[in-house]
């Protein structure tokens, strides 16, 4: 060993010294190392550069002259990819102290030779995190078997049915069970179905030189429909810490979720398998990190994995969907994620999509999700076959819009890949209906690669369809003409809607945030049982500073909310336009007395709105019991949005195709009548029929 290796060596363990020190004050005193360091920017789990190939131990270490007890393991970083940029790793070291067994910290340190720095170091908890699908039948959809007990003589007519067409789009096993990307109906008084994708491929785009990365349990990159289309330079397997993402194998195939929801996106087209990703030419790639104890530094490293490469983030599952949790993304996915929207795409933007949750049946609210009350991520929830709200959806201001899944009893599911070579049409939930977006968002990034990750939502908002959802309860519409449901948020995404109004998008303005804390003299800031605590939030948008905001996109809420029974809370914010959003509902099965920390709540149901007025803030408890109490604490309104008017906006509100599912295409038609030109347009003739109708209004 030359002196040159020596003195790196020498210095990799002083630095590794210095972390462990610093770690075992962090353990001892239960706080952080220095609060006064931090900068959004000292983490990236790209940069995570191996101190050693080694492990480092050090016992005994000594405090305030006192013996302390331990012994502390430093191991080698989870994320192999180095990056050129300047920033701080992540090191986990693992410490058994005294009072502690194997407790976990993930550590940020100065790696300069020169300057031996420990940043900050946090104990890393154990989260629970649950996959969203594999959902058990609602017990109260399940048909009985009933007979009438007397003889009918009545005359019994028939529905008439459509001459079966046999659809040759594609050749692949299960295209005729893909529903929800063709026509499929078999009666006339049905309305259509599909996401409107197939114009989409007539124009020739189908997500080429889009990468998408599904996180979760690993996918099954063997598969015959998949094995095409995978990317190993984006996946990784941070549950084991190698590159292999392949999925462990078991009778039950608990393990067969990311496979499914990659399927979803990229099946490939045309090869007799299983059927068709709604992006068949898009790249996908696969983090496995939900195969094992998850922690901050685990959701940080996977939401981050080569971020330099990928271009969409798809995640189907989230805190339990249980009725009574609420709980959200650590420091580090937090950096990770604002990271990815500032640097990810060549600074355009990382997309993020995440399924909205399952917990409808328990009373669950999405915004009781950290990962679903952000910004920064695309909430996306589910639409049944019928165009109803299914019983597991959650509603909830944060969700963006919709896509279709399973529903009631008889409805049809979801088509994709499944474990060991297999196909299924049973993938289901929530789970099954963000990879369907993210599918969508990357066909409209082909089209137009410069979109932002602001774009994409302004897309999503402008384009999703209120037509095939509209006979469902809780439809308002916001100030600037949006039609907005917190089942649905503005409707279901339209493929060939999306993509065609992306090939000719303005970039939206510069995004401006504008915090306004909440003043409570002369507010009552204690409420009880059916006494509500009612607030009023004064704004002028932060006008004439350089955070002036005039038109909305989110809205976030941190508050701080002590009560004696925080599932009877229920929250309200109304705009100074007089849009009311409900930002939290009662959940019955949630009993805590810990009320609302710091917690964030988000909404979308305002975007587009004039931020400048009075916000009205109303926390309330109408279930009960009648002892509990209250008050509110600290609380910041957050709005987010634009001093310009954005261009697709200048023309007044949006104009709603409410002809979008009339009954067309090939119903009483069968294909040999039916010129395939026609069959194809017709969707594309409603899109531009919107548009004329827009204009000559406007004329």
């Amino acid at each position: 060993m030359n002196l040159t290796t020596l003195h790196k060596d020498v210095q990799r363990f002083l630095l590794v010294q210095s972390a462990l020190r610093a770690i075992l004050t962090f353990a001892l005193t239960e706080t952080w190392l220095d609060p006064s360091v931090h900068n959004s920017e000292l983490f990236n789990p790209e940069f995570n550069v191996f101190i050693s190939d080694r492990k480092f131990a050090l016992t005994n270490m000594t405090r305030g002259g006192g013996v302390v007890g331990s012994s502390c393991i430093a191991e080698k970083s989870s994320d192999p990819v180095v990056q050129e940029d300047n920033y701080h790793p992540a090191l986990e070291i693992t410490c058994n102290l005294i009072e502690r067994t194997k407790t976990l910290f993930a550590v940020s340190i100065n790696a300069d030779d020169d300057v031996q720095v420990v940043l900050w170091a946090e104990e890393q908890e154990y989260k629970t995190r649950q996959k969203r699908d594999f959902i058990t039948l609602d017990p109260s959809d399940v048909p009985k078997i009933r007979v009438k007990r007397y003889e009918d003589q009545r005359r019994i007519y028939k529905r008439p049915m459509v001459a079966p067409v046999v659809d040759k789009t594609f050749n692949d096993e299960l295209w005729s069970q893909q529903w929800y990307l063709r026509d499929t109906r078999t009666r006339y008084d049905l309305p259509k179905l599909d996401l409107n994708v197939l114009p989409v491929y007539k124009e020739g785009i189908s997500g080429k030189g889009v990468r998408i990365s599904i996180l979760d349990d690993g996918i099954e990159y063997t598969h015959d429909d998949l094995r095409e289309n995978y990317d190993p330079d984006i996946s990784y397997d941070c549950n084991d810490d190698d590159s292999d993402p392949l999925p462990r194998y078991e009778s039950t195939k608990s393990n067969s979720h990311g496979t499914r929801c990659a399927g979803e996106v990229a099946m490939s087209a045309n090869n007799g398998k299983c059927g068709i990703g709604i992006a068949f030419n898009a790249k996908i790639g696969g983090v496995k990190m939900l195969d094992g104890l998850v922690t901050d530094r685990i959701e940080g490293t996977a939401l981050s994995y080569a971020q330099h490469l990928v271009d969409i983030y798809s995640a189907s599952w989230g805190p339990n969907d249980d009725g009574k949790t609420v709980d959200g993304p650590g420091r580090l996915a937090k950096e990770a994620m604002q990271r990815g929207v500032t640097h990810g795409r060549g600074g355009k933007g990382t997309i993020y999509v995440w399924a909205s949750g399952n917990g409808g049946s328990k009373n669950d609210n999405c915004n009781c999700d950290g990962y679903l009350a952000s910004p920064f991520t695309i909430s996306i929830g589910s639409a049944s076959q019928r165009g109803e709200f299914p019983w597991y959806g959650e509603a909830c201001a944060s969700t963006l819009a919709v896509t279709y899944s399973s529903g009631a009893y008889k409805d049809q599911m979801i088509a994709t890949t499944d474990l060991n070579n297999g196909c299924t049409i049973k993938h289901t939930g929530t789970s099954a209906s963000a990879p369907l977006a993210a599918g969508i968002i990357a066909l409209g990034l082909e089209a137009n690669p410069n979109l932002t990750w602001r774009d994409v939502q302004h897309l999503i908002v402008w384009t999703s369809e209120l037509a095939p959802v509209v006979e469902n309860p809780g439809w308002q519409q916001n100030s600037a003409g949006l039609w907005f449901n917190n089942r649905f948020g503005f409707g279901l995404m339209n493929s060939f809607g999306f993509v065609s109004t992306a090939v000719n998008w303005t970039t939206v303005p510069e995004r401006k945030t504008c915090e306004v804390v909440v003043d409570f003299k002369l507010q009552n800031v204690s409420f009880t049982f059916n006494m509500p605590a009612k607030i009023l939030i004064p704004t002028s948008g932060c006008k004439g500073t350089h955070q002036e905001i005039k038109y909305l996109e989110h809205v976030e809420l941190k508050t701080n909310i002590n009560y004696t029974v925080r599932g009877a809370l229920q929250i309200h914010l109304e705009s100074p336009s007089g849009t009311e959003v409900q930002l939290l509902a009662t959940r019955k099965l949630d009993k805590s007395d810990n009320g609302f920390v710091n917690w964030t709540f988000m909404s979308v149901m305002t975007w587009g709105e004039v931020a400048e007025g009075i916000w009205i803030l109303t926390v309330s408890d109408t279930m009960g019991p009648e002892s509990n109490y209250g008050n509110i604490g600290e609380t910041t309104l957050i709005l987010h949005g634009t001093k310009q008017l954005p261009n697709h906006m200048r023309y007044g509100p949006r104009n709603y195709n409410h002809n979008y599912n009339r009954i067309h295409d090939r119903v009483g038609t069968s294909r040999s009548q039916f010129n395939e030109d026609v069959f194809y347009n017709n969707n594309i003739l409603d899109y531009y029929n919107t548009i004329i109708t827009h204009f000559v209004n406007e004329i």
